[in-house]
């Protein structure tokens, strides 16, 4: 009878002990199963080399800092405020607040703050990807140096702002953080264009680039050639003048194209009715703006949204 008890006890142990390592393993497998188990937003893999460094920082006043070989890769210092002197001591580079500077690989990184305001920059070390170059086509101020100089510095500043989000999402524990590292950081390089010399967009007139923007922003607003000499701060001829001077068309000409080019994509990637794409583009009566998107397409809007 003890014997007997002793087994049943046993054997009850045993199967509860199988069946626990049994709901254990099956946890896992649907853990595996699940994407959302089995790879967590916190990154927990292994450390390996970030594909960007950065650093938001202040140094101090009378300071020194010592790289004179550089680093293997590329290096983009922003002051934000103060001052310093970066690069070669035969050669040195003054930075001040709005200042974007880069720095090609194995060329010195010395660094020197004056004895006034401590020097606060945010940074990064990084590898280019290969479409960015041609947006790094900046200014050479001395060999291996590249410069450029932002007017607006303040938090909202775009290039502030990326440079920061860029930081921010540098030292997060997303495990993508550094994909939306160096986003923020293309997002930063694109507004640097606005500022470089070499750049299409700078060598606008900027009281075209006025009218450029404003006409950006309000594609469905009453944009008529007064109200953009009157933004721009010129006479209707002049804006006419320098907007066939610097893109080939007049301004009212230029209104129309990016009209009916939003309104393509409107009409190939959303289904919303004809006429509520021709209000949204700036076209009060859709009959005119049919007749004017054939004129330019080739194609009735209809035709144009059911093609191949």
């Amino acid at each position: 009878m003890t014997m007997s008890w002793v087994s049943r006890s046993f054997r009850q142990r045993a199967f509860s002990y199988r069946f626990g390592r049994i709901c254990s393993i099956d946890k896992r497998i649907k853990n595996l199963e699940n994407p959302l188990m089995a790879r967590p937003s916190i990154d927990t893999r292994p450390l390996l080399p970030a594909p960007i460094i950065t650093g938001a920082d202040t140094m101090a006043a009378r300071s020194t800092y010592r790289r004179s070989q550089g680093l293997p890769d590329h290096v983009l210092i922003f002051t934000v405020a103060g001052y310093a002197l970066v690069g070669p001591a035969a050669q040195p580079l003054v930075q001040r607040p709005g200042d974007v500077l880069l720095v090609e690989p194995h060329h010195s990184l010395d660094q020197d703050t004056g004895p006034g305001q401590p020097w606060r920059r945010i940074w990064c070390i990084f590898t280019p990807r290969p479409h960015w170059y041609d947006w790094l086509d900046w200014p050479v101020v001395a060999p291996g140096y590249r410069q450029l100089h932002v007017a607006e510095v303040g938090r909202t500043a775009p290039v502030r702002a990326s440079l920061e989000a860029m930081h921010r999402h540098a030292n997060g524990a997303g495990r993508l953080r550094g994909e939306l590292a160096l986003n923020a950081l293309e997002a930063a390089l694109l507004w640097c264009d606005d500022h470089n010399p070499r750049s299409e967009r700078a060598k606008l007139d900027p009281r075209v680039r006025r009218a450029l923007d404003y006409i950006g922003r309000g594609l469905a607003e009453p944009l008529t050639l007064a109200v953009l000499a009157r933004v721009a701060g010129l006479s209707a001829p002049q804006l006419t003048r320098l907007f066939r001077n610097h893109l080939g068309l007049s301004p009212m000409q230029f209104v129309e194209r990016q009209r009916l080019q939003r309104a393509c994509q409107l009409l190939a990637l959303t289904a919303q009715p004809i006429g509520a794409i021709a209000h949204q583009v700036g076209y009060e009566d859709p009959f005119y703006f049919s007749t004017r998107f054939r004129r330019a397409t080739g194609l009735s809007p209809r035709a144009y949204r059911v093609q191949p």
